[in-house]
């Protein structure tokens, strides 16, 4: 079973789980129930590294001086495809984001790339760097302590996210190699839980389908037949089946069929999609969803 962005379900899509079928008699059909996990993001804690008029305790980075200097990087590089994140800790300033290189030894000067900015007036600045090299820069809103703000490029594209809501996307996105940069502005400035995070399955609208005998083992006179997305039920591919989103998983559609090639009946089929802690169930029963 698989999630796809287009109606053509590959072996290149999303793979969500399988279930084997034993002596499957011809024109004979097979029911069961089973539960399928969507993959969604899977964080890991930043380690940082040049570490600079600055501690750690628990999970946070935290400044020790007022003079604007301290600061801290990820130890290597991060490629292209990356999503950073951290928690709000208090309102003292911070700038958290990606640039080409790491300050040394002082963080008084950062040439970031994409960069989010925290004030103590309450407000978040985005702060990206242009093709031409100039800085631009807007007030973004109000932010609250707790919330998560996020850096994401995907594809190619950099998106600003707070609290799984995208409230940014950058004209000039920058698909080189770029180090994580925390700075710290303030005696105390503070950068919680703050994550690397790999999206195992990006945001978006994804359609349902299977494959059956996906890795070729029998042989078969017709080979391209194998394949079936769901429809509606006038037989059209569905144009939604599950959607993802940062945070939050829906699963809807306005019923439908998954015929698969008049080989195998899915009467009964649950699909749960956990997302961010939350766990939505998709079921199709009598092959409708």
């Amino acid at each position: 079973v698989y999630l796809s962005t287009d109606p053509g379900i590959t072996t290149s899509d999303y793979f969500i789980g399988s279930r084997l079928i034993d002596g499957l008699a011809g024109n004979s059909s097979n029911i069961s129930t089973d539960d399928m996990v969507i993959p969604s993001e899977t964080p890991s804690s930043v380690a940082w590294a040049n570490i600079y008029q600055a501690h750690i305790t628990g999970t946070s980075l935290i400044s020790d001086t007022s003079a604007g200097t301290a600061g801290a990087s990820s130890a290597q590089p991060i490629a292209a495809d990356d999503v950073v994140e951290f928690t709000v800790a208090n309102t003292n300033a911070v700038n958290f984001g990606l640039a080409p290189t790491v300050p040394s030894p002082t963080y008084d000067i950062v040439d970031y790339k994409h960069d989010i900015a925290i004030f103590p007036n309450g407000h978040i600045f985005i702060i990206d760097r242009q093709s031409d090299g100039s800085a631009f820069s807007f007030d973004a809103g109000v932010y609250s302590v707790g919330d998560v703000l996020r850096i994401q490029r995907l594809n190619g594209q950099v998106t600003y996210w707070r609290n799984g809501q995208l409230f940014y996307t950058s004209l000039n996105p920058y698909t080189g190699s770029l180090y994580l940069v925390a700075k710290l502005n303030s005696l105390n400035s503070t950068v919680s839980n703050a994550n690397f995070v790999q999206i195992d399955l990006p945001q978006g609208t994804y359609y349902l389908g299977a494959i059956v005998d996906d890795t070729d083992v029998i042989t078969e006179v017709e080979e391209n037949n194998n394949s079936q997305v769901q429809t509606d039920g006038s037989g059209n591919t569905s144009p939604v089946v599950v959607s993802v989103v940062d945070g939050n998983a829906a699963a809807s559609h306005g019923g439908g069929s998954l015929n698969l090639f008049d080989l195998l009946s899915l009467l009964l089929m649950s699909l749960y999609c956990y997302h961010g802690g939350r766990l939505i169930m998709v079921r199709e029963r009598n092959n409708r969803v």
